[in-house]
């Protein structure tokens, strides 16, 4: 189960389902020959690969210090959130190809999480700014009611580069 987390102090596992059945707890251990043990990243990166929210670059690779594309971030993202990807696709964005990212942005489409970057376009194989990065989380947490309730954080303005975040973002 992705969303599930083991707390070694009271020696329980928790996750969210949407319906009933039988659970077994096991152990899925996933690691990367390009990720070290004991680097700052990697037990989040082994984390992420054992509940298939990523699968690395291939042949046994994470690639750790390559950039992160659109299409990449938002299959991830939403595996992440359990959010499935659309399998026959209705209405799709015009560059989504025929790609392992393809039926999540059908998905992320129908679902309201993006509107691209315009013209039907989502631009899958460009790299991702933290600005889109938040965009496409803030709207998956409203997709999936998980958005937190109330203000919590900072205002935007009290950022000194808050005039660098585009108008879509802010």
């Amino acid at each position: 189960v992705a969303n599930s987390v083991y707390n070694p102090v009271i020696g329980t596992v928790a996750f969210k389902t949407n319906h009933f059945s039988t659970y077994a707890v096991g152990y899925n251990g996933k690691s990367f020959k390009d990720v070290k043990s004991g680097e700052w990243y990697s037990e989040a990166v082994n984390f992420i690969a054992a509940r298939g929210i990523t699968t690395g670059t291939g042949d046994n690779n994470f690639s750790p210090d390559a950039e992160l594309t659109r299409g990449q971030f938002i299959v991830q993202v939403m595996r992440a959130y359990g959010i499935s990807p659309d399998l026959n696709p209705e209405d799709n964005f015009a560059d989504a190809g025929d790609a392992y990212y393809t039926a999540y942005l059908a998905g992320a489409k129908r679902l309201g999480i993006t509107n691209g970057v315009g013209n039907n376009l989502f631009a899958p194989n460009r790299n991702i700014s933290r600005q889109e990065m938040f965009t496409l989380l803030y709207n998956i947490l409203k997709v999936t009611s998980e958005l937190p309730k109330g203000k919590t954080g900072k205002d935007i303005n009290t950022f000194r580069d808050a005039g660098n975040v585009a108008s879509w973002a802010a």
